[in-house]
């Protein structure tokens, strides 16, 4: 049952673009806010990544530096496959 309703400010030119976009894919405006309230409700949170990304130097060294393990690290398809390899190590 809807039952209020919202008033937002947002942009002329970005508003008439999203317009645009939904009545190609056949929704309205009002369905589609309705969709992404839904979907917050679902997820508890914003449902796309939020970055604010103005890092410290030995943070923005850290991160590099995981990126660097993880596309050096073996992938195993089993979990039985990472014992066996982890032991070859032991010896």
């Amino acid at each position: 049952m809807k039952d209020t309703v919202l008033h937002v400010r947002v942009n002329k030119d970005i508003k008439q673009e999203a317009e645009t976009i939904l009545n190609g894919l056949g929704i309205t405006m009002s369905v589609a806010i309705n969709m992404y309230l839904k979907k917050i409700c679902i997820e508890h949170g914003v449902p796309f990544n939020l970055k604010y990304e103005d890092y410290n130097e030995e943070t923005k060294k850290a991160i590099k530096e995981s990126y660097m393990i993880a596309e050096d690290s073996k992938q195993y398809s089993t979990v039985d496959e990472m014992f066996e390899d982890a032991e070859k190590w032991e010896d």
